[in-house]
């Protein structure tokens, strides 16, 4: 498949987020309490998330139940990609959909239908909640860059956009920046400027390890000083290959202005 030699954008989503503020990437409801129970940010790494519950969870039946499901890499992207004011169909969840619709058909005397059961799809039929139980995976919302590389893995670009801005909010650095994939005889990471944005690239055959995030960091915190000290706004960089238009062409713009004038003098004096 022939790819760009220049950067090119991919996908209709936001194509920058900020580093101040975690929150500004796309929001994380945390619908079931996962993330409020165990007592960490929803962007916790699976090692923040390990730690804590060693800290805090091992006894609790909840808590462990949760960190099975935020350590299963297809769960927690289900679960963070559903918007507010739906439900999060897990075991627990249907659980608790079992135990009231069991209450309400005893309290009705309705022996045969609990006997009988009834199906999952069934029971939640009852119950007036939304419930969200089918998902896609590949949710992730943003649009990405593409540099002498194959089609993107959103999943790899989501956790390089998530690491990059934690990194960078680390080193107290407030800056607006976009993700990309690079390939070719391109460097595992790079840090440029894509017309008024700036890109922080991630080679396709490299994975995603803390070394490439801090050699990501460190140049994005060094150009964000450069800016800072020749009081430049980093949201309005201008592109170092942009081009500007011909001297001859103005030059004849300015000539023909003149003409003009000339032209309309007599006619003005008469």
């Amino acid at each position: 498949m022939p790819t760009a030699e220049r950067p090119y954008l991919v996908g209709d989503g936001p194509v920058t987020c900020s580093t101040s503020q975690v929150v500004d990437l796309v929001p994380i409801w945390d619908v079931n309490g996962y993330y409020a129970d165990l007592g960490v940010g929803t962007r916790a790494t699976k090692g923040q998330i390990a730690k804590r519950y060693r800290a805090v969870g091992t006894t609790s039946a909840r808590l462990t139940y949760v960190v099975k499901q935020l350590l299963n890499r297809e769960v927690r992207r289900a679960y963070d990609a559903c918007p507010l004011g739906s439900v999060f169909l897990d075991e627990e969840v249907l659980a608790h959909i079992r135990r009231a619709r069991a209450k309400a058909v005893s309290e009705a005397g309705d022996t045969v239908a609990e006997s009988q059961g009834e199906p999952p799809q069934a029971v939640l039929d009852t119950v007036p909640v939304a419930v969200q139980d089918s998902i896609s995976p590949d949710v992730w919302g943003y649009a990405h860059y593409q540099w002498e590389s194959l089609p993107a893995d959103q999943e790899r670009l989501r956790q390089w956009q998530t690491a990059v801005v934690s990194a960078a909010s680390a080193h107290g650095v407030t800056v607006q920046i976009a993700v990309g994939s690079s390939g070719g005889t391109r460097p595992p990471v790079e840090v440029t400027v894509v017309g008024t944005r700036i890109v922080v690239f991630l080679h396709e055959q490299h994975g995603m390890t803390d070394a490439l995030v801090q050699q990501a960091v460190s140049p994005l915190v060094e150009l964000v000083e450069h800016l800072r000290d020749r009081k430049i706004s980093w949201h309005f960089v201008p592109a170092p290959t942009q081009r500007r238009k011909p001297r001859r062409a103005a030059t004849s713009r300015r000539t023909t202005t003149s003409v003009s004038k000339t032209e309309r003098r007599p006619s003005s004096g008469s």
